[in-house]
């Protein structure tokens, strides 16, 4: 029984300088890192705060179409989760994938993807909107105007 004992210090005896040197390793690389921003990063800011200033006037709109927010469902404030079915919003889908869908990234995310696609000001665009997420198709139009797309 000793001997396994002993036989097992052994072994993290041998993984100790080979540990720290994984330890260096990363605080090296952690301290070295350099972040570079992509040549669009401005217009994906802006893309995500247009969408976000977009949300008090949706709420308004919402309150109008006497659907006002209900702070459960819709804990950011959105406007754009509601009822099942009105001029904005639908309750069609998992409720978590709505939430996720009004992160004001998407629209920064879909920025960086048409400029992937090489797409420039002025080139023409076309846009399939689905009613189930009217969120991703605010981010989807927020990011259109913010590059000059013809949509």
């Amino acid at each position: 029984m000793n001997r396994c004992r002993k036989g097992n210090t052994a072994h993290w005896k041998r993984l100790i300088p080979f540990l720290m040197l994984l330890l260096i390793g990363a605080a090296v690389l952690t301290v070295t890192q350099v972040r570079v921003p992509y040549a669009y990063y401005d217009e994906q800011v802006h893309a995500a705060e247009r969408m976000r200033e977009a949300f008090p006037i949706l709420v308004a709109y919402a309150e109008r179409l006497e659907s006002p927010v209900n702070p459960m469902d819709d804990p950011n404030r959105t406007g754009l989760i509601g009822v099942e079915f009105n001029e904005m919003t639908t309750t069609i889908g998992s409720l978590a994938s709505k939430r996720t869908s009004t992160n004001p990234d998407f629209a920064a995310l879909i920025v960086r993807s048409l400029h992937e696609l090489g797409l420039t000001a002025g080139a023409k665009m076309g846009l399939l909107l689905s009613g189930s997420f009217p969120a991703l198709n605010l981010a989807a139009i927020v990011a259109c105007e913010e590059l000059d797309l013809d949509l």
